[in-house]
C-alpha cells in the first residue's frame, strides 16, 4: 500500500467513526421542537429570554395584574423563578421548556386583563371625597331644562354654571362631559345637531369663565335617551337637557394601555 493509499484509508476511517458528516454550526438539530434548538442556547439567547420574561411579568402585575388577576400572576413568577434556576444550574432545556410555558401564560394574561379592563370593575374605585362634594350640583344642572326647540341657555342654568366653574378652576386635575338630549319633536337629524348645541352652549360659558377648554368634553345623544315619555308637554321638557359628568383626567388612560411592546420570549432565540 503506497502512502496515498494509506492517508486516503485513514480519512475514510475516520470519518465512519465521526458519523460521516460534518456539523454546520448555522443548523437546528433535527429535533428542533424539544424544547428550543441547543444552538440558540449556547448563544446565550435563554438569558436574554430570561430578562424579557421579568420585565413583561412585573409589567403586567403593576399594570392591573395585581388586582385582576393576582393568582395568575403568582403562577408566573414562580415559573419564572424556576427557569431562571435551571439557567442558573446549567439546565438550560428545562429552563427553555418551562420558558415555552410562561410565553404563552404571559401572552394570555395581557389579553386577559384587556378584557377585565373593558368588562369588569377589578381594580375597584376609590372613594373620591373632592368629586362627591360636587354631585349634587352636577344633578341639578343635569335636570336644568331647554326650551323646545332652542339652544338657549336656560335662566335657571347661569348660577349653577358659575358654581361649576369656580370648581373646575379650583380642581384642574377634573374633567366634565356634557351631553345634550332633546324631545322626540322634529326629525332625528335636527335633535341631534341641537342636543350637540345645547352641550355646546354650556361649554362656551365655561369656557368664557376661565375653565381650561381641556376641562372639557361635548357630545349629543338627540332624542334618544330620554328620562320620561314624550306624549304631552309637561313630560318631554323633561327631556330637553344636558346631563353633566366629572371624572379625573387621568382616568382616560385606562392602566393596559402603558403596556409596553415587547418581543414574544420565544422570538428572542428564533423558535417557534
Amino acid at each position: 500500500m503506497n502512502r496515498l493509499t494509506y492517508v486516503l484509508s485513514l480519512a475514510l476511517t475516520a470519518s465512519a467513526l465521526s458519523g460521516c458528516s460534518f456539523l454546520n454550526p448555522s443548523a437546528k438539530p433535527s429535533d428542533a421542537n424539544y424544547p428550543m434548538p441547543l444552538h440558540f442556547t449556547e448563544h446565550a439567547r435563554l438569558s436574554d429570554a430570561l430578562r424579557i420574561a421579568t420585565v413583561r411579568v412585573n409589567q403586567l402585575e403593576h399594570s392591573g395584574g395585581e388586582e385582576c388577576m393576582p393568582g395568575r400572576i403568582y403562577r408566573m413568577h414562580k415559573l419564572l423563578e424556576m427557569a431562571n434556576g435551571e439557567h442558573q444550574t446549567g439546565l438550560h432545556e428545562d429552563a427553555a421548556l418551562n420558558l415555552r410555558a410562561l410565553d404563552q401564560q404571559i401572552e394570555n394574561a395581557e389579553k386577559g386583563l384587556v378584557f377585565l379592563h373593558a368588562r369588569t370593575t377589578c381594580l375597584g374605585e376609590a372613594h373620591d371625597d373632592v368629586l362627591a362634594d360636587i354631585l349634587p350640583l352636577l344633578e341639578r344642572i343635569s335636570r336644568t331644562n331647554f326650551a323646545s326647540a332652542s339652544a338657549a341657555m336656560p335662566d335657571a342654568m347661569p348660577p349653577l354654571l358659575d358654581e361649576l366653574a369656580k370648581w373646575l378652576i379650583l380642581n384642574p386635575h377634573y374633567k366634565v362631559t356634557l351631553v345634550g338630549h332633546t324631545d322626540s319633536q322634529g326629525s332625528i337629524e335636527e335633535n341631534e345637531h341641537l342636543a350637540l348645541d345645547r352641550a355646546a352652549t354650556i361649554s362656551r360659558y365655561l369656557i368664557a369663565h376661565n375653565v381650561d377648554a381641556h376641562q372639557l368634553r361635548c357630545n349629543g345623544e338627540g332624542p334618544w335617551n330620554p328620562i320620561s315619555h314624550n306624549a304631552s308637554e309637561q313630560s318631554r321638557k323633561y327631556n330637553r337637557r344636558v346631563e353633566v359628568d366629572v371624572s379625573r383626567i387621568e382616568e382616560d388612560t385606562i392602566k393596559v394601555d402603558k403596556l409596553k411592546y415587547w418581543p414574544r420570549i420565544t422570538d428572542i432565540w428564533g423558535g417557534k
